[in-house]
């Protein structure tokens, strides 16, 4: 009897120990199980993250490039916008440069008419401040007696004879910023430079000079003089240098005594 109830506990130990082995097993199974959904769970949920991802990173990327069209856009428009802004520039500075123009012609017209002197005869108060306080400077305090202008090449010249202080005759040509671009002066002929008077003697003898006038052509200075010689009368033109521009002679018959 003792055998069998040892065998006896032997086997009930092993079906204890069997059973408690399969209790283990179906428990860490099912834990296992567990894990494995919770894995799949997890890795679903990764794999919706990143599909959501991708797409939003694909929205962004479509709304860069929108955006930067839009960049490009608003380049081009600043561009044009610039483009116009200088051409209205150009058309405004043009505008203001015939408006002074058409009011300068209508000034001289009116003066013109004001004055009826002739033809292109203005008042100095009719003439721009530039010229008016040129003049002022050149005269030296002497007396203007005409005053004209003119269109040249476009552009306004006005024209000046008088006499100054001394009375000494006197002409110029000014443009309308006052600039003098030619001025004619009569000179005492003991104040004609010796490299002008020595070539007229070598080419001329002894003439008697008997007028002279200092012209000064932008920068370039000559000399005009009015000559007599032995029944002849005489014009020159020569270079401050003393190089003959040019001259012209009339000759006179001779007089004849007893007559």
């Amino acid at each position: 009897m003792r055998i069998f109830q040892s065998v006896a506990l032997v086997g009930a130990g092993v079906l204890l120990g069997f059973g408690i082995a399969l209790t283990r097993d179906s428990q860490a199974n099912a834990a296992l199980r567990k894990e494995t959904e919770s894995l799949r769970a997890r890795t679903t949920q990764l794999a919706q993250l990143e599909t959501g991802s991708i797409a939003e990173r694909d929205q962004w990327k479509a709304e860069a490039q929108r955006l930067r069209g839009w960049g490009e856009e608003v380049h081009q428009l600043r561009a044009q916008v610039s483009g116009l802004r200088r051409e209205l520039a150009e058309a405004q500075a043009l505008q203001q440069q015939t408006k002074a123009s058409l009011q300068k012609a209508q000034t001289v017209e009116k003066a013109t008419k004001q004055t009826g002197k002739g033809e292109g005869m203005i008042p100095l108060e009719s003439a721009p401040p530039s010229v008016g306080a040129a003049i002022t400077r050149e005269m030296g305090g002497g007396q203007m007696r005409i005053l004209h202008a003119a269109v040249e090449d476009g552009k306004t010249v006005f024209g000046v004879k008088g006499q100054l202080a001394d009375g000494r005759a006197i002409g110029m040509r000014l443009a309308e910023d006052g600039t003098v671009l030619e001025k004619s002066t009569e000179i005492p002929t003991e104040s004609l430079p010796t490299q002008v008077q020595n070539p007229i003697v070598q080419n001329f003898g002894d003439l008697n000079i008997s007028g002279a006038r200092q012209i000064i052509d932008g920068g370039l200075v000559s000399y005009e003089l009015a000559a007599k010689g032995p029944n002849m009368g005489m014009q020159i033109m020569v270079r401050d240098d003393g190089t003959i521009l040019a001259y012209s002679a009339k000759f006179r018959a001779p007089e004849q005594k007893g007559k």
